[in-house]
């Protein structure tokens, strides 16, 4: 039903937004994203009938009527719709992900961008075990809401950026690291390491510090990025790569309650 009310609400949004943007873009969960000029689009609706020609109970179908045909679309392969381009410049560094060229919540390589806790798709005013959503003040324990939240409704890239950006995982936080050359320097004012990857091609990582309670801490000194991927020693922590400027870099876990910037990944 929430997938339906989903697809509904994109079919009435289209008939304000269709002077407003140029396209729609359909993400699919297997990663495959069908763009549509809006120019061509001539309706929406949702079907009862499959591509097997079974008639099902519930709505099975997404059909874009569109000036050379329809577009067909299961709604089980639908993750969602939206009327915006997909935010982020992917760098291929010749690892395993592509790496974005800055920030969530940034608009250059250099700007720090938010500041979230891990799982929570908001910046606040304060990080603290108080402030943060996934803690049960009744029973004093942290809530599970996945060993894994990369690409989850709870990982910010994906909620802020959209498409297939994500929190990179552990793994691929190490990959950095290992497979990649760091360089500490100074880019437009900003401290951080510029980090090379095999191929040569390479991104800059501020180092933008880490917010716990009011406080901003080691802005200049040391970066602090948030991985999807929680601790399994630990249930109120996740992992997370560090850096500092004596060349010291690593992915250890942290209490979820802080605030790290995070840096997004897409295959």
């Amino acid at each position: 039903m929430k997938r339906f009310t989903m697809i509904m609400m994109a079919m009435v949004a289209i008939a304000t937004a269709a002077f407003a943007q140029s396209k729609i873009y359909v993400y699919r969960n297997e990663e495959n994203t069908v763009t549509i000029p809006d120019s061509t689009i001539q309706g929406m609706e949702c079907r009862k009938v499959d591509s097997q020609m079974v008639t099902h109970t519930n709505y099975v179908m997404q059909i874009i009527k569109t000036a050379s045909g329809d577009v067909k679309i299961p709604l089980s392969e639908i993750d969602s719709i939206s009327f915006v381009k997909p935010v982020g410049d992917a760098v291929d560094l010749g690892l395993s992900v592509r790496w974005a060229s800055y920030n969530v919540g940034a608009n250059s390589s250099e700007d720090y961008g938010g500041y979230y806790a891990w799982g929570e798709t908001e910046e606040k005013s304060c990080y603290s075990v108080g402030t943060y959503k996934y803690f049960d003040s009744t029973t004093k324990d942290y809530i599970n809401i996945g060993d894994e939240i990369s690409g989850t409704k709870y990982d910010v890239a994906r909620v802020k950026w959209g498409a297939y950006w994500r929190l990179p995982t552990q793994a691929e936080q190490k990959e950095l690291i290992d497979k990649c050359t760091w360089t500490w320097t100074t880019q437009n004012g900003v401290k951080g390491y510029k980090v090379a990857g095999p191929n040569g091609n390479s991104i800059f990582l501020p180092a933008a510090g880490n917010r716990d309670d009011t406080d901003i801490n080691y802005v200049g000194a040391s970066g602090f990025y948030w991985s999807g991927t929680h601790s399994e020693i630990h249930p109120g922590d996740a992992y997370y790569l560090y850096f500092d400027k004596s060349g010291g870099k690593n992915v250890y876990d942290a209490g979820r309650i802080y605030g790290f910037p995070v840096r997004p990944v897409v295959k």
